[in-house]
């Protein structure tokens, strides 16, 4: 984000369901919460390998605890990051939390529960694009409203850039059981 651009306008309005809602890029308080989230929520690299190293060969378990070593000098991963996105974009919390910081800028009535219902509506047309996309015979490609969101709250130059966010493979979709139908 550059500081000399930051506005409180929005610079992108979707529809969910019968209503509008706003997004701009996050400003830096909701930022820091959500590098909290991924703190708090992202598994330091070392207590990941704990209770799955029993039993396996010094050797081994040598190699496992060197990388996690090594891993944990860029933990936890960054928000602004490769490894910031995918610790966040790629699971169904992690979009939720950055789905309500960047509902929080414009819509701060809100709740919970708001948020969540908008999170399966969004998931619902996700869903149907991928639908859509194999009837075609190919395979989505990621774009759509969720990824607009996420790319305006993190000032991404529209989500062109596939290293950005996680790709379609590296994201879940969210399920058709989470979506609610």
């Amino acid at each position: 984000m550059s500081l000399t651009t930051a506005t409180d306008s929005p610079e992108l309005t979707v529809t969910i369901g019968s209503a509008s809602y706003s997004f701009s890029e996050l400003p830096i308080a909701a930022l820091a919460k959500l590098q909290a989230w991924i703190r708090s929520h992202v598994p330091h690299p070392l207590d990941a390998l704990k209770g799955h190293l029993d039993g396996l060969d010094p050797a081994d378990r040598a190699v496992l605890l060197e990388a996690a070593r090594v891993e944990a000098r860029s933990w936890p991963p960054e928000v602004g990051t490769a490894a910031g996105a995918a610790a966040l974009l790629g699971s169904e919390p992690g979009q939720v939390e950055a789905l309500a910081a960047g509902l929080s800028v414009h819509h701060p009535e809100l709740t919970r529960p708001d948020v969540e219902r908008l999170y399966r509506a969004l998931g619902k047309e996700t869903m149907r694009l991928v639908r859509a996309a194999r009837s075609q015979g190919r395979t989505y490609d990621g774009e759509g409203t969720m990824r607009r969101i996420f790319a305006t709250l993190f000032g991404l130059d529209g989500g062109d850039d596939e290293d950005d966010l996680p790709n379609s493979d590296a994201r879940p979709a969210p399920s058709e059981a989470s979506t609610g139908t």
